[in-house]
């Protein structure tokens, strides 16, 4: 998955979400390889990656939920603040279901606008 990572003649993001639907490695090996996949999701659907952080449990001293919160939510402002308008953060307001989820988007996203 790294290696697609690194692809400059197509999507990357494309080709990571293909191998990673067909293949189904496991993510859980390599917290790099989790954070790939998870960047790749976001930038093809930013609802799907955030389903798929919701897939990993609130337990406490495991920050995987949190940090793969973070990642999507770096992907979403990299993206649409220099490509598009940015409606992905609104519409991730209404995703944002449980108190770890509306904390890490509130603290994250209030300073760029998003409320």
């Amino acid at each position: 998955m790294q290696a697609i990572h690194l692809c400059h003649t197509v999507d990357p993001a494309i080709l990571i979400h293909r191998y990673v639907t067909m293949a189904k490695p496991n993510l859980d090996l390599h917290h790099a390889t989790r954070e790939i996949y998870t960047r790749a999701l976001a930038r093809v659907s930013f609802v799907d990656a955030w389903l798929f952080q919701r897939s990993y449990a609130n337990d406490r001293g495991d920050e995987t939920r949190e940090s793969l919160m973070v990642v999507i939510l770096n992907t979403i402002l990299m993206r649409e603040f220099c490509h598009r308008p940015p409606c992905a953060l609104s519409t991730l307001t209404t995703l944002c279901s449980c108190s770890i989820e509306t904390g890490t988007h509130s603290t994250y996203c209030i300073p760029f606008g998003a409320q």
